[in-house]
């Protein structure tokens, strides 16, 4: 009987142990990367350790998954191309690569830019640490990245210039974790999480010097990957004129509704939700519907101008979001 428990406990032993190593294994190998350019050829790039060890970058087609095409091969295995990030006109894509030893632990990562179709590979960033997760800054210029170059095992968030990795500057300086940039449309923000304030929770600062940092969730759980989204189309394909895009143009236009003074917010919720309708469509990348973008803007200007005969909104008012909106006619070709 006590031969039986002691080889029932080995037994058990064996069992937690395997499962132990089997979730370390797991929790090294990073998620694949995922990111999209929205353009009438649309295109997913991820990673994916498909071919051995390695993570490398690869792309597909958004419609159905066809044409996967591998673009890094590292000659190293056990490396990971990871971090994968389209550039706003779609002509370049920005990740990271990792080094690491045969147990698959981090040794030290750098930030790239290749070209789509894998060529021209240039390497931005090069240290003894860990630099990863570029985010690039809407009109394709800059390259925000995390790195714990400075050490005490935590992150910060650097800006850098996209074409040669030139003009590093530190946007971030506290004892917490800084990570997952993310720009904001206008360029002037940057979106992080961070744990400063003890878990990780969402903040945003400015895009220029790290200045007036925000925090906007506040909770117990973990607020992690901010994603402030990517523009409708390549910067000057479209636009007012000042080489912003439908989809930039259409956010301002969304901001100016925010920003009302003495307007109740169900007509600013109304006037925004034809706005996303707007927006949905442009980013469907389904060409047939782009015919309806015109109606639905067609739609808002009526709004606005019954709601100047409601007095809901002053003249200037109504002829501000009606100016604006005529920009986004006009991007469009309606």
């Amino acid at each position: 009987m006590k031969s039986s428990l002691i080889l029932l406990a080995i037994l058990v032993a064996s069992i937690i142990g395997a499962s132990i190593f089997s979730i370390s294994i797991l929790s090294s190998i990073s998620p694949p990367a995922h990111s999209t350019f929205l353009g009438e050829n649309s295109k997913i790039a991820f990673s994916s350790d498909r071919n051995g060890n390695s993570l490398a970058i690869y792309v597909m087609n958004a419609a159905d998954g066809s044409g996967q095409t591998r673009l890094t091969y590292n000659p190293v295995d056990h490396d990971k191309d990871r971090d994968s990030r389209w550039s706003p006109d779609g002509k370049k894509i920005a990740f990271a690569s990792s080094f690491r030893d045969v147990s698959g632990h981090d040794l030290k990562g750098e930030i790239y830019v290749m070209n789509a179709d894998g060529t021209n590979i240039t390497r931005l960033t090069n240290n003894i640490d860990f630099d990863r997760s570029p985010s690039w800054s809407p009109d394709g210029d800059k390259i925000a990245f995390s790195s714990n170059r400075e050490g005490g095992g935590t992150h910060e968030i650097y800006v850098m210039n996209a074409d040669d990795g030139s003009g590093q500057i530190r946007l971030t300086e506290n004892a917490g974790d800084n990570l997952a940039p993310s720009w904001s449309p206008d360029g002037t923000k940057i979106a992080f999480a961070s744990t400063r304030d003890g878990n990780f929770e969402i903040y945003v600062m400015n895009a220029a010097d790290g200045s007036d940092v925000t925090r906007l969730t506040n909770n117990e759980a973990q607020d992690f990957t901010p994603d402030w989204g990517t523009n409708t189309s390549p910067p000057g394909s479209g636009g007012n004129g000042n080489g912003d895009t439908p989809g930039e143009i259409i956010d301002e236009l969304i901001s100016t509704i925010q920003n009302l003074d003495n307007v109740p917010q169900d007509v600013k919720t109304s006037l925004i939700t034809v706005l996303n309708e707007v927006l949905n469509i442009l980013n469907d990348n389904n060409p047939n519907n782009d015919e309806s973008v015109c109606g639905t803007l067609d739609a808002f200007i009526n709004q606005v101008n019954a709601n100047e005969t409601s007095d809901t909104l002053t003249a200037d008012e109504a002829d501000e979001l009606s100016t604006q909106s005529e920009e986004i006619r006009n991007a469009l070709d309606c």
